[in-house]
C-alpha cells in the first residue's frame, strides 16, 4: 500500500501545511509591530535619522514603514505634527 506524500504533510485537501498559514501570520503581525516601533522612534526623536540610528536601520527605511503604515490605515501618518 502506497501512501501519498500529501497526506503525510498536511490535513488540508489542497495539501497545504495548517502551520505555514500561522506562520504566515505571525510574520504579518511583526511587520506591523515593526512599522509600529519605527512610527514611534520617528515621534519620540521627531527625526527619521535619530529613529534609524536607534533601530540600527538608515533613515530612507524609516520613511518606507511610516509610509507602508500611511497607505495600510488610508489616513495621513505624521510621526509629530506641524507646527507653523
Amino acid at each position: 500500500m502506497t501512501t501519498d506524500r500529501k497526506d503525510l504533510t498536511s490535513d488540508q485537501p489542497d495539501g497545504r501545511d495548517p502551520a505555514s498559514h500561522i506562520s504566515r501570520a505571525f510574520t504579518t503581525v511583526l511587520r506591523d509591530l515593526n512599522k509600529l516601533n519605527t512610527f514611534v522612534r520617528a515621534a519620540q526623536y521627531r527625526s527619521f535619522t535619530k529613529a534609524a540610528s536607534e533601530l540600527r536601520t538608515k533613515p530612507s527605511v524609516v520613511s518606507k514603514r511610516i509610509k507602508e503604515l500611511w497607505v495600510q490605515s488610508a489616513q495621513p501618518v505624521h510621526p509629530w505634527p506641524r507646527i507653523d
